[in-house]
């Protein structure tokens, strides 16, 4: 019937309803829940913070010496992290991991934070 954004498209017929799902927008809305329903106190930020950190720390130790893909700094701890994200997937997408978009890049640093 519509199509959200360019991820989640829902075809009606009578009344059955086919619905294909981003994975990528499931790992970032479980990972939300996982944050509203953590038992220690954690901002939402200081969480998608440490997923980034934790999915940069471990693709730079698979694909780049285990040192930092962006050689910037930046004062805000969010803004820094994103950063280097972006700066890995534009590293990694050119190279080891062809076709890595931002979007997949965050869905696995969710996912792999959840389970921590």
């Amino acid at each position: 019937m519509g199509q959200h954004g360019n991820s989640r498209t829902v075809t009606r017929t009578d009344h059955a309803v086919n619905d294909t799902i981003d994975t990528d927008y499931v790992a970032i809305d479980r990972f939300m829940s996982t944050v509203f329903w953590h038992d220690a106190d954690i901002a939402f930020s200081t969480a998608l913070i440490d997923a980034i950190d934790e999915w940069a720390a471990t693709v730079s130790a698979e694909h780049h010496n285990s040192q930092p893909f962006s050689t910037s700094s930046h004062s805000d701890p969010l803004a820094a992290s994103l950063h280097e994200l972006l700066a890995a997937v534009a590293h990694l997408s050119n190279g080891a991991r062809p076709g890595l978009t931002v979007m997949h890049a965050l869905s696995e640093a969710a996912s792999d934070w959840q389970h921590n």
